[in-house]
């Protein structure tokens, strides 16, 4: 496993090692490969739920589990809105393409209590809906970046795959809240794209991976510095997880190098 430092997280304190049975992982693989690997190609019908928990017997044996709570780390990012506190990591489908995004839509609601009866008129209050473009593993500790955040406790949903978190009855700042267009009815959206070369051996890492987790549960992970929002950038130094069901596994973190980091350059030009 490569260890050390990712962003200023020592991975040491959020990676939990495996107990790792290589016999019974020898003997899971094999199964699993019989069967068409993950996707089950090969299962019938009623072996699609035991290929499945096979996998995630796999996943415990062979990667350790990371802790994911690093994730509600924020960051404030200067646009030409105004200051946003948005997440300080970003997550990439490793299939799929390459753009992570946050979008935020907030708007003022009528006050329960009429002000033309109760004397002065009391301060708004708003709703915001704030979406991520990753699953709820995900989302679930991001949505702790958004400054929204420390003014409600946000409910969740998840329709048509879309993850959706819910602010209500919130008492912001109208310094706060004016950037965010409510007046005008606008949803702001923040995201940053990636292109990226894999090195050899990451590439080998992720084709074992392909072994026990399925493509679309498959990820990176990468930090995002502010002046990453709403472009495409480099990529450097990401980590791969693999996610079955509430777990997320480390499979592997690698460092781009310089050829690399040249010809991702000439890519994005």
């Amino acid at each position: 496993m490569s260890s050390g430092i990712f962003g200023d997280v020592v991975l040491e304190e959020f990676v939990n090692k495996p107990n790792q049975n290589k016999e019974k992982l020898a003997e899971i693989l094999r199964t699993v490969s019989l069967l068409g690997g993950p996707e089950g190609t090969n299962a019938l019908p009623y072996e699609q739920k035991p290929l499945e928990l096979l996998c995630i017997e796999g996943a415990n044996h062979a990667y350790p589990k990371l802790d994911l709570s690093f994730l509600s780390s924020s960051q404030e990012v200067v646009l030409k809105e105004g200051k946003f506190a948005l997440p300080r990591f970003s997550i990439y489908p490793l299939h799929n393409e390459q753009k992570f995004s946050v979008e935020i839509h907030a708007w003022k609601i009528q006050s329960e209590k009429p002000w033309y009866k109760r004397g002065p008129a009391p301060d708004p209050l708003y709703n915001a809906d704030v979406n991520f473009s990753v699953p709820f593993i995900f989302s679930n500790h991001l949505i702790k970046s958004v400054e929204f955040s420390k003014h409600g406790n946000p409910k969740y949903w998840e329709h048509r795959k879309q993850y959706q978190y819910n602010f209500h009855d919130m008492k912001i700042p109208a310094d706060t809240i004016a950037k965010y267009r409510v007046e005008k009815g606008y949803a702001l959206s923040f995201s940053t794209s990636v292109q990226l070369l894999f090195p050899e051996t990451a590439r080998e890492e992720i084709e074992k991976a392909e072994k026990l987790f399925k493509q679309d549960e498959l990820y990176f992970i990468a930090e995002s510095k502010p002046e990453d929002w709403n472009v495409t950038r480099v990529l450097k130094d990401p980590l791969i997880v693999g996610v079955k069901g509430k777990t997320c596994h480390y499979i592997h973190k690698f460092m781009a190098t310089e050829l690399e980091k040249l010809v991702s350059r000439e890519f994005l030009e």
